[in-house]
């Protein structure tokens, strides 16, 4: 989004544009030189960034989580159909080992089915953050390189 972008869309007042292009006004008026200033907005914008990926981090241990969630059903079933196995001696029946091998079978599933989505949206919303840092490091600077902000600091 670059400058002329924002000043000729309506943008939600919670867009990290508009909350960074507020404070950008707000640091103008204060008697920074241009390199604190220029720290001080890159600083904003990093929180704004920061902000937006608060969030992902739960979906990042969820789709770590799930698949090991799922192995770990999968070893408890295998040990089950292991100790069936063992419990019925030498009157092996393949039905005794079903359960446990149908319960591995439903966990590891189940370990997959939740970590799939969830890997997927998470790289989504990454790929979407990343676009908005990209954004709003563009915006601010084409804001330090507008006339009237060059002219505060010759």
């Amino acid at each position: 989004m670059t400058h002329t972008d924002y000043t000729n869309k309506r943008i939600s007042p919670q867009h990290p544009a508009t909350r960074l292009m507020k404070f950008c006004a707000v640091s103008l008026a204060s008697s920074l030189d241009k390199q604190a200033l220029e720290n001080k907005l890159s600083f904003q914008a990093e929180q704004e960034i920061d902000k937006l990926k608060s969030g992902m981090r739960i979906l990042e241990v969820i789709s770590a989580l799930a698949p090991l969630i799922g192995l770990l059903g999968t070893v408890l079933g295998m040990i089950d159909s292991f100790q069936s196995l063992q419990q019925a001696g030498s009157k092996v029946d393949p039905a005794m080992l079903s359960g446990g091998i149908s319960q591995a079978l439903i966990t590891t599933a189940a370990g997959l089915i939740v970590a799939i989505p969830t890997t997927a949206a998470w790289h989504y919303l990454d790929s979407l953050t990343t676009r908005q840092h990209a954004s709003i490091e563009h915006l601010l600077t084409e804001y330090l390189s507008l006339p009237m902000i060059k002219a505060k600091f010759l």
